[in-house]
């Protein structure tokens, strides 16, 4: 709800929103900060229609179960044609991805509403640690489906939530990871535009490889190549 930020809404200043079309338009104006919008690619092609109304400015990005998933979706844009660097970073550490609440734990981070941390404990799991931990089945679906994602594509990701069922290739404390991080100026600056240069030619690059996709349908029509 609005009323829980209202009060901090100039703190947003430095802060980047990234959100739906169909977002609470109180939100989305009231942002002060930079504000990116999204929308998942889906068999009905809804994006398209977005796109008119938002421009190319909206990313379109592959469906990703949840929020969650949609945020590490948005920032690497991995799908079948190939990829697209959006944030630039060299690596991505994941906090909060647990997926499951513990016996003795809430349900949310900061709330632990009842009956439904019952009627949403559909598995009793092992958490990464061998811990018993709860989890419902969409929860325990988008686990796999981020799993699959980053091990798919070989995102540079860490799940740093030191919890949960998401047991990826790299885990690791985020105090650890966060002493490793160079925050020299110049070495930053560096990379950026190094990924600037990388990005625009893989953009450029995904474009013309999905003309050649859409030529083959005018030539060819439906037919399934092998």
């Amino acid at each position: 709800l609005f009323k829980h930020i209202e009060k901090y809404i100039r703190d947003t200043a430095g802060v980047k929103l990234m959100a739906t079309p169909y977002a609470n338009p109180v939100w989305t104006k009231s942002w002060m900060g930079d504000r990116y919008f999204f929308v998942n690619e889906d068999s009905i092609h809804s994006e398209l229609h977005f796109k008119k109304i938002f421009g190319d400015g909206m990313r379109i990005i592959p469906a990703g179960s949840n929020v969650s998933n949609a945020m590490l979706i948005f920032m690497t844009g991995c799908n079948q044609y190939g990829f697209q660097n959006f944030a630039g970073y060299d690596e991505y550490l994941l906090v909060g991805y647990d997926y499951s609440w513990r016996p003795e734990g809430t349900y949310y981070a900061f709330s632990d509403p009842k009956p439904k941390r019952y009627y949403m404990n559909h598995r009793t799991l092992m958490d990464i640690h061998g811990d018993v931990v709860y989890t419902s089945e969409n929860l325990w679906f988008s686990a796999k489906w981020l799993y699959s994602y980053i091990t798919t594509f070989n995102i540079p990701a860490t799940n740093c939530s030191d919890r949960g069922i998401l047991a990826m290739p790299a885990l690791a404390k985020l105090e650890d990871k966060l002493k490793n991080i160079n925050v020299n100026k110049s070495y930053i600056e560096m990379r950026r535009l190094q990924y600037e240069q990388i990005n625009y030619s893989q953009l450029a690059f995904n474009k013309s490889a999905a003309l050649l996709e859409k030529s083959k349908e005018v030539l060819y029509g439906n037919r399934v190549w092998e």
